[in-house]
């Protein structure tokens, strides 16, 4: 199957660029431009996975897919609904508005960072996790 080591060189590309991102939260600018593209680009490889495997069909049937399919599913979509509050925060965080207290900022900076290192730690095992099911299916050819 083609699309395979397409997807994981993408998966591999974007769990670096996270890394990066991380690496780069105390320079403003560069810390958004790199976590939005990659949050963005994680986005875009799921469509692509959509459209070369129809992969929420197959979700779709998950009382029949093996565990490790289930698994790896409700990670990434758990990954890819924590992208929005984070995406969110840091939004309003990076402009700043002057009604924004300095103890709401505190807080919703702390918020940002907690979602943020979960949101990471869930995308790091989907990217585990997807090696498993190509295992799989390249087991299932032979």
């Amino acid at each position: 199957m083609f699309s395979s080591p397409f997807f994981q060189i993408q998966n591999a590309f974007i769990v670096a660029m996270l890394l990066w991102g991380l690496k780069e939260r105390y320079h403003r600018k560069r810390h958004v431009f790199i976590m939005s593209t990659a949050m963005l680009w994680d986005l875009v490889l799921v469509l692509q996975i959509q459209f070369a495997r129809h992969a929420i069909q197959k979700a779709m049937q998950a009382p029949t897919n093996p565990l490790i399919l289930n698994t790896h599913v409700a990670l990434a979509l758990t990954t890819g609904l924590l992208y929005v509050p984070i995406f969110l925060m840091g939004n309003k965080l990076k402009k700043r508005p002057l009604t924004l207290t300095h103890e709401t900022h505190v807080r919703m900076r702390t918020w940002h960072k907690n979602i943020g290192i979960t949101a990471f730690t869930l995308r790091c095992l989907t990217f585990i996790s997807s090696f498993f099911i190509h295992m799989g299916e390249t087991n299932a050819l032979i």
